[in-house]
């Protein structure tokens, strides 16, 4: 009997694992840059309490206004610090990615790097935040 050995052939595609980018980035701001600090101070302005309209002018409130009491603004700082300083490192040899049909290119193993392990990382940290974190204390007059 003659014995025949087939052909093989690597796909040009990785079998990529399955996952989705970050769902974090919709609960939490990013107005703030953060290049360069460990820390941001924010200004905290407060608000003032909504009331009913005097249109008669009846003085239904002490400071005689239309409108209802007349509050000052608070203006406090928060200052938030960084708790987490998370890091990853690779190597990709030439010839390893030459000979691999570019399958361990850079761009590609920081995307894939991005995307099953640092984004996954990051939001399972800021969900755990928002599950522990004191209850949020709304100012509502009912």
């Amino acid at each position: 009997m003659a014995t025949i050995e087939l052909a093989s052939k690597y796909a040009e595609l990785v079998d990529e694992k399955f996952s989705t980018e970050s769902k974090s980035d919709l609960l939490t701001n990013q107005n703030y840059k953060w290049d360069g600090v460990k820390s941001v101070k924010v200004y905290k302005i407060s608000t003032s309490n909504m009331y009913d309209y005097d249109r008669q002018g009846e003085g239904k409130y002490n400071s005689k206004s239309y409108y209802g009491e007349v509050q000052p603004l608070d203006a406090t700082t928060q200052e938030m610090t960084l708790s987490q300083d998370r890091s990853f490192t690779f190597v990709i040899d030439r010839l390893d990615e030459e000979e691999t049909g570019d399958a361990l290119g850079a761009a590609k193993a920081l995307e894939r790097q991005l995307r099953e392990v640092a984004i996954p990382e990051f939001d399972s940290y800021i969900l755990q935040k928002f599950v522990t974190a004191p209850a949020l204390k709304l100012r509502l007059k009912r």
